[in-house]
């Protein structure tokens, strides 16, 4: 039996609906399942913050799609040490661990970095089976900022020439249902990335090719991009965070591609053109 965290999320929700299309047992750990209003399926009630919580919802699990939740940084630390601690009482099989791609980056300075990190190493540490996940950039990430400069002809970021290998929500969340259906692909540690890695300008570029426009790039300071965030009704750290991961991508950690959810797929991902394109064609 499979238990995801993070179900009500957008890449839980996707994983769910992957899961139920392969016909996997499987039942999905929410923290509040009277307003749970996604994909139906059988529910568990999980709680990071509660070790007995965890697992109780743990008993008669085989496999964990772990999926973070939505904290601050140290706080997450914690919660994530005690989903590996209720895990590890339960004698839970096998846990997929969906981590970030800056993790092999000593001084990335996006702060959930920091929580990916020691996840993983208290993952290893605990002695459970285990796959790890190391997912780049979500193109859904900029759909907002796409959707803007259509609207308004300009794009704004505060990266300068870095490079992204974006991949979508969707492509990764087959890959995380893949692994866990499949005892052969796991065991391992996996990167995935989109099949190119583009810049700000270049999808700029691909906007206005696509789209037909004539979008300009605008690059903010650090300081006016963080409280364009805030102004957006980001959380503070949150908003911190984006911003600082603007040093991670001029300084590439982003820019590389690999092949391995090609690889579980059995199909190339998604390239961020054809997602622009569709969102020009929508929009």
């Amino acid at each position: 039996m499979i238990l995801i965290t993070g179900a009500t999320g957008n890449l839980g929700q996707l994983v769910i609906k992957e899961l139920l299309n392969n016909k996997a047992e499987f039942v999905a750990g929410v923290r509040n399942i009277n307003q749970y209003n996604g994909h139906h399926c059988n529910l568990e009630y999980i709680d990071y913050d509660n070790l007995s919580v965890m697992k109780n919802a743990f008993k008669n699990i085989d496999t964990i799609i772990f999926i973070s939740g939505n904290a601050e940084t140290e706080h997450r630390i914690q919660q994530h040490r005690n989903l590996i601690d209720a895990a590890k009482q339960e004698n839970i099989k096998h846990i997929i661990y969906l981590s970030f791609i800056t993790v092999t980056d000593p001084h990335s300075k996006f702060s959930f970095t920091r929580q990916h990190i020691d996840t993983e190493s208290y993952l290893k540490a605990s002695g459970i089976s285990h796959t790890i996940v190391r997912s780049c950039w979500y193109m859904e990430n900029i759909k907002t900022e796409i959707i803007n400069a259509l609207d308004n002809q300009v794009f704004i970021d505060n990266s300068n020439t870095g490079k992204i290998s974006f991949i979508s929500r969707q492509d990764v969340a087959k890959g995380l249902a893949q692994i866990a259906i499949n005892v052969n692909l796991q065991d391992r540690i996996y990167t995935f990335t989109g099949s190119a890695a583009y810049s700000m300008q270049n999808i700029v570029d691909l906007m206005n090719a696509n789209c037909h426009k004539q979008i300009k790039y605008t690059l903010y300071s650090d300081n006016d991009y963080k409280k364009r965030l805030i102004d957006a009704k980001l959380p503070e750290f949150l908003a911190e965070a984006i911003t600082l991961n603007r040093v991670d991508i001029d300084n590439g950690d982003y820019a590389f591609i690999c092949q391995d959810v090609n690889f579980i797929n059995k199909k190339s991902p998604l390239d961020i053109s054809d997602y622009i394109f569709s969102i020009c064609c929508t929009h």
